[in-house]
């Protein structure tokens, strides 16, 4: 019994000893960009002995549960009692990146990596040489860009006459915390009595898109077009290395009333080429409808189809031919059904070399109509 009692006042003495220091973090609930938010917590010394201590960080992907990046504070004297810790207390904070599969800043004041974690903060008592955990409290962490995409085309509330209109957005912003973006688009029809976000929520999609890797989207020739007098709802969201980053507002617009079908849709069928490259891309059905501008008056030029791999970087030259060109504008028509090489979602570029060296190009997704 005597036995009992004392390994009893052993085991008091050592969860006594581990519980000497009580941490109540205090993330931000929303809107946690940067490193130096992660600092602000409570420390509680139950004991009567000042503590050395520092305090380590870890940041874990909720979703893998590969550690992506730590911290470590300097070392510092905790009295008894409670302390607000902030960062000025803790500086100079040294940071670890241990994953490169995320974009993260190495300046202390930097942007945290976009997605869900898990942030762990570990209290470490130094005895002598040696540093001792004594506690840890761990919390799930939301961090979202600093801006998300924001919808640019058709602008929110307004009408438009093409049936087959141009879908753009801004990438979210700071840029340099993705490595690869992607985007999903989806177009949903409003019912009466129902507002945008209810009908993106609610409502099936009849016109949707994954895999984006451009800032817009061509809505198909293929497909029949948008309804006069119809109001639609659209959203993106935005996608790093295929995990969900930030989605943009939801946007509405109408089809204006009595539009002629033709003065809709031709608009949409021939996409131009821009001297540098056009940003916007669209979607080819099978059979390409481009617009060049043939400014220097050529005879002939070389038109050339290059498929993208998945980091948007030139692989195989598809197809190249010579044209017969026009003085100023030209309509071409290419069938691209049976070109060897086409894959169904595959990412394209279009370019026309002139005499002048001039590079005009577009990008396009290869989805062909059954």
């Amino acid at each position: 019994m005597r036995k009992i009692i004392v390994w009893s006042c052993l085991l008091l003495m050592q969860f006594a000893i581990k519980a000497q220091v009580l941490i109540n973090l205090q993330l931000p609930q929303a809107g946690i960009h940067l490193k130096s938010q992660l600092w602000n917590m409570a420390l509680v010394n139950t004991g009567a002995q000042v503590l050395d201590i520092k305090i380590d960080m870890t940041l874990s992907d909720i979703s893998t549960g590969l550690a992506v990046l730590s911290g470590s504070s300097r070392v510092f004297s905790l009295s008894a009692g409670a302390r607000q810790m902030q960062l000025i207390d803790l500086v100079p904070i040294q940071y670890n990146v241990l994953n490169n599969g995320y974009n993260v800043s190495t300046s202390p004041e930097g942007f945290l990596p976009v997605g869900t974690f898990t942030v762990c903060f570990s209290i470490l008592k130094r005895n002598a040489e040696t540093f001792d955990k004594i506690a840890e409290e761990c919390e799930t962490l939301e961090v979202e860009p600093a801006s998300p995409p924001i919808l640019n085309a058709p602008e929110s509330g307004s009408e438009t006459a093409q049936l087959h209109p141009l879908f753009s957005w801004l990438a979210p912003t700071p840029a340099y915390l993705f490595n690869n973006l992607s985007y999903e688009m989806k177009l949903t029809e409003i019912a009466d009595n129902q507002n945008p976000s209810d009908a993106i929520q609610n409502n099936i999609p009849f016109f949707s898109r994954n895999y984006v890797y451009a800032t817009s989207l061509q809505y198909p020739n293929s497909q029949a077009g948008l309804v006069p007098g119809k109001n639609y709802a659209w959203q993106v969201v935005a996608n790093n290395n295929g995990i969900y980053a930030a989605k943009s507002e939801v946007g509405s617009f109408k089809i204006s009333v009595g539009v002629k079908t033709s003065e809709a849709v031709a608009p949409a069928y021939y996409y131009k080429l821009l001297k540098g490259g056009n940003a916007a891309a669209f979607i080819c059905d099978g059979f390409l409808k481009i617009q060049y501008n043939n400014e220097i008056n050529d005879g002939t030029a070389q038109l050339m189809i290059y498929r993208f791999d998945k980091k948007g970087k030139p692989a195989t030259k598809i197809m190249q031919e010579s044209l017969k060109l026009n003085f100023n504008q030209n309509l071409i028509d290419l069938d691209l059904r049976e070109v060897a090489g086409m894959k169904e979602r595959g990412i394209y570029t279009i370019e026309i070399i002139n005499s002048a060296g001039e590079t005009w190009s577009g990008r396009f997704e290869f989805i062909p109509s059954n």
